[in-house]
Formats: structure tokens, sequence, C-alpha cells
């Protein structure tokens, strides 16, 4: 099944959301692998571009 990203684009956007409110790269990046994931397998994203995703997004919330 091909995926046109835009799950990976909202997740990148939830990972900067919640990493200026928590301020911590790691604590978001664990806790979108755990949201967002599961997620992204179920609609047929491969876990490399999933887990790029997560972690490009993570360290977004240092940039606040």
């Amino acid at each position: 099944m091909a995926c046109s990203g835009g799950m990976a684009q909202a997740t990148i956007g939830a990972c900067a959301m919640f990493g200026a409110i928590c301020g911590s790269s790691l604590a978001t990046a664990a806790t979108m692998i755990r949201v967002a994931m599961p997620q992204m397998r179920a609609r047929g994203y491969q876990d490399s571009l999933a887990t790029g995703a997560v972690a490009a997004g993570g360290t977004l919330g240092l940039l606040k």
C-alpha cells in the first residue's frame, strides 16, 4: 500500500509541539514512538520512514 506521507508530517508537527511543551527530546521521541509508530505501521509506513519522522521531529522541541 502506498502512503502519501501525511501521517509522517503530522507526526513531525506533533513532535515539535510536544517537545516545545516538555522540553526534552528524549521524552518526546519516547512518547511519540509509543503513540505514532503503531498507527503508522497500521497504515503501511515502512519502519525506517516512521522512525525517521519521530527522530527528526523529536529534535524540534529544542528550537523553541
